[in-house]
C-alpha cells in the first residue's frame, strides 16, 4: 500500500471517529422532529438572524445548523418547510431550482 492509501484509510477512521463522538453527545438523544422544530426558529423569516461569513444579510443564515454535524445536516436539508422562502432577488436560477426541489409540496412563500 502506498502513503496516499494509508492518508485515505486514516481519514476514513477520523470521520468515523468523529460521527461515533458526534452521537455521544446529548443533544443527539433528541429526536429528529424536536431538533427541525428548534431549527426552524433559526430558519423564520422573523426569526434570529443567524451570521454566516461572506454572506449577504438574512440570505439563508439559517443553513449554518447543516454545517455543524452529519445528523444536524439530514435534518436540516430534509425539511422541506426550511426551503420554502425563496427570494428571487437573491439566489440565482440554479440556486431558486434547488431550493423549489427541496421544499417538495410545502406552500411556498415569494419574495
Amino acid at each position: 500500500r502506498g502513503i496516499d492509501e494509508d492518508i485515505e484509510s486514516l481519514k476514513v477512521s477520523i470521520r468515523a471517529l468523529k460521527s461515533r463522538r458526534n452521537s455521544l453527545a446529548l443533544v443527539s438523544r433528541l429526536p429528529p422532529e424536536v431538533l427541525a422544530t428548534i431549527f426552524s426558529f433559526v430558519s423564520s423569516p422573523g426569526g434570529p438572524k443567524v451570521p454566516v461569513p461572506d454572506a449577504k444579510p438574512d440570505r439563508l443564515g439559517w443553513l449554518c445548523v447543516a454545517h455543524v454535524c452529519h445528523l444536524w445536516r439530514e435534518i436540516a436539508l430534509n425539511q422541506p418547510r426550511f426551503w420554502s422562502h425563496i427570494d428571487f432577488t437573491a439566489l440565482t436560477s440554479a440556486g431558486i431550482a434547488e431550493m423549489l426541489t427541496r421544499a417538495r409540496m410545502a406552500p411556498l412563500f415569494l419574495k
